[in-house]
């Protein structure tokens, strides 16, 4: 009788095995045919600022690479609400203004803050990835940023920086 049990058990481990190890009919990890359909892109500034200084404005330009989108009307060409937002340090008392040229793929961002803040994350832009497209981190990129102190004179020294979560 044990012999019948674990004769048994032999011819079953290996199945329990088998389907323990499965992902249960979804994309398992390391698939990469798993189509992502948004991007949370995050903006930052890099960098030391002078004692006493800080940020009160930062104008910048992000480009979404083919396939990448964000929500937007064409006239005047703005993001819709809640598309861009001030995040990080900038959140409290910022404003943001984001204007979209679809065909440049680029989200042209303007924040100002009255208070000041630090060098840090700042901004958050929802992005939409179309069916067929699989960007990567590298294909965002930010450029021609310009950083202004609570005095409206430029900042020198600042880089700024992304850092993007794809699903």
């Amino acid at each position: 009788m044990k012999t019948a049990v674990i004769t048994k058990l032999m011819i079953l481990l290996p199945a329990v095995l088998v389907l323990s190890s499965c992902g249960g009919g979804g994309n398992g990890v390391g698939n990469t045919n798993t189509q992502p359909t948004a991007a949370l892109v995050k903006l930052y500034t890099a960098g030391t600022l002078a004692s006493g200084t800080q940020i009160g404005g930062i104008d910048v330009m992000l480009h979404l690479p083919s396939g990448v989108s964000v929500k937007s009307v064409s006239n005047p060409p703005e993001t819709d609400n809640g598309i861009v937002m001030a995040s990080g340090l900038a959140v409290p008392n910022s404003s943001v203004v984001a204007s979209y040229t679809a065909y440049t793929g680029v989200v042209h961002i303007l924040l100002a803050n009255p208070n000041g803040f630090g060098t840090g994350e700042f901004a958050t832009v929802n992005c939409d990835i179309t069916a067929g497209s699989h960007p990567v981190q590298t294909d965002f990129t930010v450029s021609g940023m310009t950083a202004k102190d609570l005095n409206g004179s430029d900042i020198s020294g600042l880089n700024s920086g992304l850092t993007v979560d794809i699903h």
